[in-house]
């Protein structure tokens, strides 16, 4: 796949299916992530996965802040200066 390719055929997944992802693809997928550059070497990662009441509680925590019209707050700030 060529760039061009890859940026015409992206897509952004809003719904997503009540089926569990395999734990194996989920480590699958963080152990792929952990190669992916961050903008600016700031590598901000920091995985959580969340299942069963945990996930639940999350969703319903999000929405109600999203809601309400909570400011989100990025944890990498960009920089001005190199």
């Amino acid at each position: 796949m060529d760039i061009n390719e890859a940026v015409k055929n992206r897509r952004s997944i809003r719904r997503f299916l009540p089926e569990k992802v395999p734990e194996e693809t989920v480590k699958e997928l963080i152990s792929d992530a952990l190669w992916a550059p961050s903008w600016g070497n700031t590598q901000q990662y920091e995985f959580v996965v969340a299942t069963g009441d945990a996930l639940e509680r999350f969703k319903k925590e999000n929405r109600k802040a999203f809601m309400s019209g909570k400011i989100t707050a990025p944890d990498a700030h960009m920089t001005r200066n190199w």
